[in-house]
């Protein structure tokens, strides 16, 4: 089996290519769940690293989500205060 990232050979056992450091994909989980058998305690690691990327890229998604409208929350306010200070310095 080789790193779909950059086509390292990997070793029978790596949760991690040895050459990039990226885990393994999905695809390759379930294919060496197959090839190992579901209940291997190493295919069960992997699944369980697997649900913590996925978390952490949802957590990442709805830290982008939330750091987006506090700066659109910002622009608002800041046009506010320029569209209140023109009026103030129109009617004088």
């Amino acid at each position: 089996m080789r790193c779909e990232f950059c086509g390292h050979a990997l070793g029978t056992h790596d949760a991690y290519c040895p050459n990039c450091g990226r885990l393994i994909s999905k695809e390759q989980m379930q294919e060496r769940k197959q090839m190992n058998g579901a209940l291997n305690p190493y295919a069960k690691r992997l699944n369980e690293l697997n649900k913590n990327i996925d978390m952490y890229k949802k957590d990442e998604e709805d830290y982008t989500k939330n750091k987006n409208n506090i700066a659109y929350i910002l622009i608002v306010i800041l046009l506010i205060i320029i569209l209140i200070a023109i009026l103030k310095y129109a009617l004088g």
